[in-house]
């Protein structure tokens, strides 16, 4: 299945990238992408979702089998500010894309919340 590979940039100018199983193209015109962040296990957002919230900016990109080791290194949990791009082996072409490895769905966007439920034990 398609896995989007999404990548932000932090306040502090960290490049962040996390892969999404779990996203949707919702619309084409406008394009609309939903990718649903989880939280850490102390309940704050996870980069990707606290970046986005800050930055309103992020761009999805798609892997291919090909990405595919790299695409899992950067699931790695790290702590804020830290970047997962720099132990994967990538050079990201320029901030938040990774269209020199993958290929881009979409780019700079707007940015909506919708938080449908409490994410873990309640």
């Amino acid at each position: 299945r398609p896995i989007a590979w999404v990548t932000t940039v932090g306040s502090d100018g960290v490049v962040n990238a996390a892969p999404f199983s779990f996203f949707n193209v919702l619309g084409s015109s406008p394009p609309i992408v939903g990718v649903c962040p989880g939280d850490r296990a102390d309940g704050g957002p996870k980069d990707t979702a606290r970046n986005i919230r800050e930055t309103h900016d992020f761009v999805v990109n798609l892997v291919d089998e090909e990405l595919a080791q790299a695409m899992n290194l950067t699931s790695a949990s790290l702590p804020y500010g830290q970047s997962e791009i720099e132990g994967s082996g990538l050079s990201p072409k320029r901030p938040r894309s990774l269209a020199s490895h993958a290929s881009q769905i979409i780019g700079r966007a707007t940015v909506e919340r919708m938080a449908i439920a409490v994410n873990g034990p309640t």
